[in-house]
């Protein structure tokens, strides 16, 4: 039986995958190394999202592909997007890989399915849902993924529940576009009546939703959010424009007027909540008067947290023939514009939680010395850290208490309060 490694990219929804084909491995008998160097077979899960991702992926290939040449690798395996994306095209383009893995365009995991958890034993991504139908012009996410199909409420539970008797006490709903989550297998989208099953589970401390879209996300969804203890008040709503004009073009099925409306809405119903969102800058057509909309919008709207992309012309989607392609240079310039406002926006909000209590789950230590955390308004790696000073020892996964001492644009110090808290009373 061979040592088996993999090397990941790309998003969350990328790496689950590659734990349920890790965990196929393991049940043939194979062993699984998180060192690729030391093992018999790698296998490259790709991404190819963008032309980035997509160069990414080649050059991972072709490194490992060395040490398969240099005689330290025997069998190199290739998977992911890129596959599903290029398919046989690899073949003769990549003659280096021994194994090209497609899994069938209709594919979704079952609670059964052996899984190899490649994130700390404390916190899972659990993916509901896959594919898309909403067809941004500007996505290659369809042809990718294939069409949106959901799980069923009583195998997402399933697989919730044994991922808790595991060990993970934070639980990250992933999918292209949850808020849509059922409406493929029930009368009606069904994420509120899967919320309602998911917060039953002992020993769940949080629950976290990742990728609303906001022509999905609905009023009840946003009250079970307020009403129940167990979910954390973080909601990723990627927005990508507020310019009525650009957002047509985008295919997002959705005005400026019904974001301002549901960004109230959440507020209201939600205070303490945690907004995240992602903006695009540099869409073919993007006038300076519609940019200068867009980042008028980020300063009065106080994100707490944000990320901006240039526009990738991706070959095959609907905006790469759109006429007014605009220059790297004015993209790029658009983009750190908008960080830097966003940075003064960042700093200004944490330091109004200078002096305050957060329950922080903690994931390790770094080199200062501190502990690294996160609190519920924290997605795991692509948001904020709580750097915790504590006298006594944190053993990772434990939920502590901490009175915040300073803010950073980003980031946040503080001290423990109380490191016996069990996060289940928050």
């Amino acid at each position: 039986m061979a040592k088996v490694g993999l090397i990941n990219l790309g998003c969350p929804k990328n790496l689950v995958d590659a734990e349920y084909l890790l965990g196929r491995w393991q049940g043939q008998g194979h062993q699984i190394t998180t060192v690729p160097a030391k093992a018999d077979l790698v296998i490259i899960n790709t991404c190819s999202f963008i032309r980035r991702a997509k160069e990414e992926s080649i050059e991972t290939i072709l490194k490992i592909a060395r040490l398969k040449k240099e005689g330290k690798l025997k069998k190199l395996v290739v998977a992911g997007c890129l596959v599903r994306e290029f398919g046989t095209e690899l073949v003769e383009v990549l003659p280096e890989v021994d194994i090209f893995y497609q899994a069938s365009p209709e594919y979704l995991p079952a609670h059964s399915a052996v899984r190899y958890q490649l994130t700390p034993f404390f916190a899972a991504y659990l993916k509901i849902c896959d594919g898309c139908d909403n067809l941004c012009s500007y996505c290659l996410i369809p042809n990718i993924r294939g069409n949106f199909r959901s799980r069923t409420i009583e195998d997402v539970v399933a697989e919730a529940k044994k991922l808790v008797r595991q060990g993970s006490r934070e639980i990250n709903l992933i999918g292209q576009d949850i808020t849509n989550f059922g409406s493929d297998r029930y009368p009606r989208p069904a994420l509120a009546g899967l919320l309602r099953q998911l917060v039953k589970i002992k020993d769940l401390h949080w629950l976290r939703l990742l990728y609303a879209h906001p022509a999905h996300l609905d009023k009840e969804v946003i009250q079970i959010m307020a009403r129940e203890k167990k979910i954390c008040k973080y909601i990723d709503l990627p927005l990508q424009h507020i310019n009525d004009s650009i957002l047509r073009q985008m295919n997002r099925h959705v005005t400026r007027r019904q974001i301002e409306s549901l960004i109230q809405e959440i507020r209201d119903t939600m205070p303490e909540a945690t907004l995240r969102t992602t903006f695009m800058v540099g869409f073919p057509g993007e006038t300076e008067k519609q940019f200068q909309e867009l980042y008028d919008f980020v300063a009065r709207a106080g994100f707490d947290r944000l990320g901006v992309f240039a526009y990738s012309r991706e070959e095959g989607s609907a905006a790469a023939k759109m006429p007014g392609q605009i220059k790297e240079q004015v993209k790029q310039q658009r983009l750190k514009k908008i960080m830097l406002l966003q940075q003064r926006i960042a700093l200004d909000n944490n330091q109004k939680l200078i002096g305050q209590d957060l329950i922080v789950l903690i994931e390790g230590r770094d080199q200062q010395g501190f502990y690294r955390g996160r609190s519920q308004y924290d997605a795991p790696e692509i948001d904020n850290q709580v750097r915790v000073h504590s006298a006594l020892k944190l053993q990772p996964g434990a939920f502590v208490q901490v009175k915040i001492t300073k803010a950073l644009p980003y980031d946040l110090i503080g001290n423990v309060v109380n490191s016996r808290h069990k996060g289940t009373k928050f």
